[in-house]
């Protein structure tokens, strides 16, 4: 097993992170991922070996837990296409540690539009992306008010994520043509092997039943249509997602089942008399299968009143935005599958 100092929190590697006996198509297997973390701790020489394992993502968490400085940000070759570009980008937020994405976004600006929501104090730099559009929420006293009102902090993010798709739109009316891909992503977040993104965004267009791809609520992209239902989303959070913990909610095992752990449904309450007290993802996705419709049906229906529930996700009763953006994953019948192409993380030291 990896260094306690280089492990994050067993419920956040419970999903398609690469910490797993079986990881993701393309991630390194446990025993390659230890023998290559154990580099950090017994070799002074380790930052050589990075260049070694380009694709081994538990390595690249360890050394973000250990000096995030070593990361160096892949940065894919696209040229300019000729015509009017298909993929908008959306970053809502602040722009925390933009000089170690800043070559990336440029690559993509090269086949994508930008779209940015920040505050005041990330102005400059949001400008100096060049964005096709930009709201700074402290120049429009809609915005301020809108978020002044939010029921819990990290709902402004949604709020600014709605922003962006109405900026989106707005560059839609003036070129007079709509983008058929959507991504959301932050600058602060460290993308393992970005080189495959624009094909499987193509892929995505052309699958009438594909979902989204990417990694929980972080990073995540999906077809226009599928992207958009994401506008009124911070809207809906105080009448129906806050206080998770104390509503009965109906569950959609299709959906579940048909995704992959990169959205963090395992945090959704499921009765006990149900499904058991299983202790890890794979268990829980295991009973979920094995249950067929019967269970299915169970799930789906009225439980009983103030029966036992059980999560795989710490107690967070007022307001988890992963586990919110999963519930409306499932609530809306869209599936999520993680991608090589956006496979990372956060930066440890990001600021």
């Amino acid at each position: 097993m990896l260094p306690l100092c280089c492990r994050q929190e067993p419920w956040v590697l419970q999903s398609a992170s690469g910490d797993q006996p079986h990881p993701p198509a393309g991630v390194a297997t446990t025993a390659e991922a230890n023998a290559a973390a154990g580099l950090i701790q017994h070799d002074p020489n380790w930052p050589a070996a990075l260049p070694a394992h380009p694709t081994n993502l538990v390595l690249a968490r360890a050394v973000n837990q250990r000096a995030p400085q070593r990361l160096t940000q892949a940065v894919p070759r696209w040229l300019p296409r000729p015509g009017r570009k298909s993929l908008a980008v959306l970053l809502p937020g602040e722009l925390r540690s933009l000089e170690r994405s800043r070559a990336w976004l440029e690559a993509l600006r090269q086949r994508a539009d930008l779209f940015i929501c920040t505050t005041a104090a990330y102005a400059e730099e949001a400008r100096s992306l060049r964005p096709a559009g930009l709201a700074v929420v402290e120049q429009h006293s809609a915005l301020v008010a809108a978020e002044a009102d939010l029921p819990a902090g990290s709902v402004r993010q949604w709020h600014k994520l709605a922003v962006c798709l109405e900026l989106m739109r707005q560059q839609e009316a003036r070129r007079g043509r709509l983008y058929r891909q959507v991504l959301k992503l932050r600058s602060d977040y460290f993308v393992l092997q970005p080189q495959t993104l624009l094909r499987e965004l193509s892929a995505l267009t052309h699958n009438p039943n594909a979902g989204l791809i990417g990694a929980s609520d972080k990073v995540f992209a999906g077809s226009r249509d599928r992207m958009l239902l994401f506008e009124g989303f911070w809207q809906s959070l105080a009448g129906q997602f806050l206080d998770l913990e104390q509503k009965r909610w109906p569950i959609n095992v299709t959906q579940i089942l048909a995704g992959d752990d990169s959205a963090k449904w395992f945090g959704f309450g499921f009765p006990q008399r149900l499904v058991g007290r299983p202790t890890t993802v794979a268990e829980l996705r295991r009973r979920l299968n094995q249950g067929g419709p019967e269970l299915g049906r169970a799930l789906a229906a009225p439980w009983q009143p103030h029966e036992p529930l059980h999560t795989l996700c710490p107690n967070q009763p007022r307001f988890s935005s992963e586990v919110a953006f999963a519930r409306f994953l499932n609530v809306n019948a869209i599936p999520m599958r993680e991608t090589p192409a956006l496979r990372g993380f956060l930066y440890s030291d990001r600021c």
